[in-house]
């Protein structure tokens, strides 16, 4: 787990970490839904940030509430709590609720200024809210996300630089490395098939000069990440004629970078 700051915005690491999230309250919701044979799989999930303040937990803005301590949670350094009110059967029917919060002590504050409080929030009916697999859950994610063949590439490899960054930041440092292994793997093929159809296209007169452009920087982008680090300062000027201006520097560079990424694949 590394401590370094990150080059990645706090709305990138929520629409990632979010998700994973509410896949972690669905099963929850599933799991108290057999213990206690009433469906619970429909009840809404609230945040408690203070006395004052209930959140809906599903929405990815919900972390702007207490951002550093969500990234602690994440980063399996503070615990976050759990407590359902049970849904009210008969008469007068109430659906279930999940109440999510960092301090028991401020959840019951919040409690005490509601018109209907809970009666039985305590101790005993305070769970631990349990840590997101985030290993397994990223993994899904970058597969998914990289399996869309019809997917911009650019885009493509911009959302995996901002995964290998979270990875980077929340995993142990093993963790990190075979996620980014994975990565690895992936931005390789992906890189190979646009620089073989980058060689053809940078001879065709047809071609939009802006788009060349913005896919040869996406090239770069996957050399650096992948080659620069240890490189000496010639192989690093080598990666950069990938952006030269001419022709057939480029062409000499793509095919560079074609060897190299045959030779990843074996």
């Amino acid at each position: 787990m590394s401590d370094d700051t990150f080059n990645i915005t706090t709305e990138a690491q929520y629409s990632i970490l979010s998700p994973l999230l509410n896949f972690m309250c669905s099963t929850l919701a599933k799991h108290y839904s057999h213990e206690i044979k009433i469906d619970l799989e429909s009840s809404d999930w609230f945040f408690i940030q203070d006395n004052r303040t209930a959140k809906d937990l599903s929405k990815p803005f919900i972390f702007d509430l207490d951002w550093p301590s969500f990234q602690a949670y994440f980063q399996g350094k503070k615990k976050l709590y759990l407590y359902l009110q049970k849904p009210v059967i008969g008469l007068a029917v109430k659906k279930g609720v999940f109440w999510v919060f960092f301090d028991p002590k401020i959840a019951q504050a919040y409690f005490g200024r509601q018109q209907e409080r809970p009666k039985d929030f305590g101790s005993p009916t305070i769970k631990p809210f349990p840590s997101v697999d985030l290993a397994k859950g990223l993994s899904k994610q970058i597969i998914e996300l990289l399996s869309n063949k019809e997917a911009d590439l650019v885009n493509l490899i911009r959302q995996a630089e901002e995964f290998i960054a979270v990875a980077d930041f929340f995993l142990s440092p093993e963790e990190a490395a075979n996620f980014n292994g994975m990565i690895r793997r992936i931005l390789v093929d992906l890189g190979l098939k646009d620089v073989k159809m980058l060689r053809k296209d940078i001879t065709d007169p047809g071609a939009s000069p802006r788009l060349l452009e913005r896919r040869l920087k996406s090239i770069f982008r996957i050399c650096l990440r992948l080659y620069s680090k240890g490189a000496d300062s010639k192989e690093k000027e080598g990666l950069k004629t990938l952006l030269s201006q001419k022709s057939i520097v480029r062409a000499k560079a793509l095919e560079y970078i074609q060897s190299r990424f045959e030779a990843e694949q074996g």
